[in-house]
């Protein structure tokens, strides 16, 4: 590699832009057992940088905790100061019938649900195989954070997402990184 490249390289790492965490599984309900139903006690789970993975299922799956009487997931954490989530991306989601429907997913910036309405989230948006991202939900910062997963009719449906947590970086950070880039790029070109 170059020596300018890698200079170059070396400078956005130290900025923060470059996660090299790699990929967890945080929870399975195959192997974990199954995440809460209960709006007000959702499952605690912990985050941390990198990529995040959820693999559960919803629907008619003898659960409880949605609104129809099906199985619905809940699921909390905690983003440390300074963390925050870039994407939500839908990894898989497959149905054992109704193909084409959807799920739901809601989010709350709080520890639990106060309740199963619209009016009980912060943003929420509907998915299916072809959603390729969630991020259009509310932009989740450090802090608690909650999530709710309903399938919208009857069937059982899987699902895998992905929660890819980054650093946030500071507006100072992010302004002397920049002086710092800028300063760097002007010496290497002068030299």
């Amino acid at each position: 590699m170059p020596r300018r490249t890698s200079h170059y390289l070396a400078a956005i790492a130290t900025l923060g832009l470059v996660s090299t965490a790699g990929a967890v599984t945080v929870h399975d309900e195959s192997s974990d057992g199954d995440l809460s139903g209960a709006f007000a006690s959702p499952t605690v789970l912990t985050f941390s940088e990198g990529a995040n993975t959820i693999i559960g299922s919803t629907g008619t799956t003898g659960g409880s905790g949605a609104t129809n009487g099906s199985d619905a997931d809940y699921f909390t954490f905690n983003l440390a100061t300074g963390l925050g989530i870039d994407s939500i991306v839908v990894d898989s989601y497959t149905s054992t019938g109704n193909a084409g429907d959807s799920a739901f997913v809601g989010h709350v910036a709080s520890n639990s649900f106060t309740g199963q309405a619209i009016g009980d989230v912060d943003s929420f948006m509907l998915f299916n195989n072809t959603t390729p991202d969630l991020f259009n939900i509310t932009p989740l910062g450090d802090g608690d954070q909650a999530i709710w997963i309903q399938q919208t009719s009857n069937g059982v449906w899987e699902y895998q997402l992905t929660f890819n947590v980054i650093p946030e970086p500071s507006a100072l950070g992010l302004l002397l990184g920049g002086a710092a880039l800028t300063a760097f790029l002007r010496r290497e070109r002068l030299g």
